[in-house]
């Protein structure tokens, strides 16, 4: 019996002596880095001496967190990398901005906005909303991930986040709301799941650098602006499930080389293709030519573009107001 008694007080020690080593570990800053575990929300700051927060360049949040915390959050004044993928957004707390309070699973408005140095973001696993402004002028952020429980990405969520190259949208997110990513001008890529319903106005509007974009079939419009200014943007796929592309939509996309218009197409909105002086080629699948402002192709050479029009369908768009301008009309199969 001895032995199996000073095996079970060995064991007693290092447990101990393992769980006194975590708590002395939590909340130590090291070459500018921090962990820090907290039981009750709105007490990350008892971890930090008001000198190290001077010195936190990356934090990592364990447990629940509210405004108070976020707060504190928002005056680290070198603070780099922020992951927070094993914290929860709780209410309460004091306002972590003007008037803002912190909701239960939520990226609150403007909650991390204007914060320019700030350049890696891990969002907690348990949020599901990504509000208003939450990034927004952020501009050194290069990278962000989303939690896979996101389901809407909303108003200017991460607009003006000039250093973001690119991003991965979950696949539980179903709205890319107005001006979500404008104004990301080094957006190179993104890709949008099949979840996705909703492509808001402007959402992606002066993202110059952003190459190609495949839209879901999930999408039944493309909103107004929403890739306006993209002058960088070689490949566009619209989806079958599109029945109109509203005003300004593609506006300035001066690099598009061609575009495909699926069947059931039934609105073009003014300047919807307005500056896309780079098309060669535009396919119609639509065999009644949509009725079109003069402004919709302004900027391209109706010369050489050549326009595919379903088989049977020459006559009515020779005869149909603007479609009938391009030289050359081609129907195939």
């Amino acid at each position: 019996m001895k032995p199996i008694r000073l095996l079970t007080t060995l064991l007693i020690v290092m447990f101990c002596t393992a769980l006194t080593s975590c708590s002395k570990n939590n909340g130590v800053l090291k070459d500018g880095k921090i962990t820090v575990k907290i039981e009750k929300a709105g007490s990350l700051q008892s971890f930090i001496s008001d000198i190290d927060a001077d010195k936190v360049y990356s934090l990592s949040v364990i447990g629940d967190i509210n405004g108070t915390d976020i707060s504190f959050i928002r005056e680290l004044k070198i603070l780099n990398t922020l992951d927070l993928s094993r914290a929860n957004m709780v209410s309460g707390g004091k306002p972590y901005y003007l008037n803002y309070t912190t909701t239960d699973k939520v990226i609150g408005t403007s909650m991390f906005s204007g914060m320019t140095l700030l350049e890696t973001v891990k969002t907690p696993n348990s949020v599901t909303s990504i509000s208003d402004d939450a990034f927004v002028n952020c501009t050194g952020l290069t990278s962000i991930t989303i939690s896979k429980s996101v389901t809407s990405i909303c108003y200017q969520a991460f607009s003006g986040c000039k250093g973001l190259t690119s991003i991965t949208i979950p696949n539980n997110v179903t709205l890319i709301d107005v001006r979500a990513f404008m104004f990301c001008s080094a957006l190179t890529s993104i890709s949008i799941p099949n979840s996705v319903t909703s492509i808001g106005k402007a959402a992606f509007l002066g993202c110059s650098r952003l190459t190609s974009v495949t839209i879901p079939n999930s999408v039944t419009s493309i909103s107004g602006m929403a890739f306006w200014g993209c002058s960088g943007l070689t490949s566009v796929t619209i989806p079958n499930s599109v029945t109109s592309i509203s005003s300004s939509a593609f506006w300035g996309c001066s690099e598009l080389t061609s575009v495909t218009i699926p069947n059931i197409v039934s609105l073009i909105g003014d300047y919807a293709f307005w500056g896309c002086s780079g098309l060669k080629e535009i396919r119609n699948n639509n065999a009644i030519p949509q009725n079109l402002n003069s402004t919709i192709f302004d900027g391209i050479n109706k010369a050489t573009c050549k326009l595919y029009v379903p088989k049977g369908s020459f006559s009515s768009y020779r005869a149909a107001p603007i479609w009938g301008d391009f030289t050359n009309i081609i129907e195939e199969d």
